[in-house]
């Protein structure tokens, strides 16, 4: 009689009620790490992309560093031509003009160099921030896949503390997710 009752006990569940929403958990986990996840790959998508535009903007930058140098340059060795008198007046002159059109050019290709090196640091403060986003939704996946393991490791062994949590991990999951989103 007595094994009749333990049976009649183990069939309704008295103390495993709650496992039955195991399936339930685990599935809502996978979709949450699968959501997560997806986001998280666009995020490093985007971070990648906004990395390459400051490389391309650093590029930009040294380009234009490189032509303001090399006007300097010019500008220097028709200034000097005139200080060391190697012409005659009209000669000097023509120098002199040659100069100040080199020295004209400088102010507008060191604003263009400046502006692509701000272009340059935008770029990589986005990307920086895109990073951080990334790690969260990172931190986010992992939680979830680990509170399904033990979701299904509450399932084969049907134990309520297991359960709870991988509800817990769930929650702690969830939490990371909306950090991400939230930026």
């Amino acid at each position: 009689m007595e094994h009749v009752e333990r049976a009649r006990e183990s069939i309704a569940g008295d103390r495993h009620n709650a496992l039955r929403f195991i399936p339930l958990l685990a599935a809502v986990l996978a979709i949450f790490a699968g959501l997560s996840s997806l986001y998280a790959s666009r995020l490093g998508e985007e971070g990648l992309s906004s990395k390459n535009e400051a490389v391309l903007a650093q590029a930009r930058a040294s380009d234009m560093w490189a032509e303001y140098q090399a006007e300097s340059i010019k500008a220097h060795l028709y200034e000097i031509a005139v200080i060391a008198n190697v012409s005659t007046p009209t000669g000097r002159s023509r120098l002199r003009a040659l100069e100040a059109q080199y020295r004209r050019r400088q102010p507008a290709l060191l604003s263009s160099a400046k502006m692509a090196e701000e272009d340059r640091d935008a770029a990589l403060r986005f990307s920086q921030r895109i990073e951080s986003r990334k790690v969260k939704f990172d931190i986010a996946v992992a939680l979830y896949e680990v509170a399904i393991v033990l979701a299904s490791i509450a399932a084969i062994v049907r134990r309520w503390a297991l359960f709870g949590l991988s509800a817990a991990g769930g929650v702690v999951g969830l939490a990371f997710t909306i950090l991400g989103v939230a930026g």
